[in-house]
């Protein structure tokens, strides 16, 4: 479920998803352009909902399944972060 956020937001940045472009970009004075030039307020919203509706996984039954587990819900926190940032800057 978490490969569809890109689909989800309208995003297409080739080798790079746009929470880790937001996060990490190598011109951070070119990301507000950026961001404004293709993305709106609707789909950073739409993003963050979709994480939510994941977030909550079943419980796991073993240790290295949580492990797991909690690589995948920090993913899932940092993406939320980094639509949270997008949001910021088209405000």
């Amino acid at each position: 479920k978490f490969g569809k956020l890109d689909r989800i937001i309208g995003s297409e940045i080739p080798n790079t998803s746009l929470c880790w472009f937001t996060l990490f970009a190598p011109l951070p004075h070119k990301l507000a352009k950026f961001i404004h030039q293709n993305h709106s307020l609707e789909q950073l919203e739409e993003g963050i909902s979709f994480l939510d509706s994941i977030e909550n996984p079943a419980p796991s039954f073993s240790p290295q399944s949580s492990l797991v587990e909690s690589e995948i819900y920090l993913g899932i926190e940092l993406s939320k972060l980094a639509l949270q940032k997008g949001i910021a800057l088209l405000r």
